[in-house]
């Protein structure tokens, strides 16, 4: 699924998308798939986690 599908079905916009899957994978949370050099999904790298909460 795009980032473009994705901020459509959330209703959000795609560099919101874009800025949150970034942030994802700084904080290790998913990473990037790829094949052939093109990306084609994500993965989630954590089973389980405690969200953080910045105040």
């Amino acid at each position: 699924m795009s980032q473009i599908e994705i901020a459509r079905k959330l209703n959000l916009t795609p560099a919101n998308v874009s800025r949150s899957i970034k942030k994802l994978c700084e904080l290790e949370i998913i990473e990037k798939r790829y094949l052939a050099g093109k990306l084609v999904g994500y993965r989630l790298l954590v089973e389980e986690f405690e969200p953080q909460i910045h105040s």
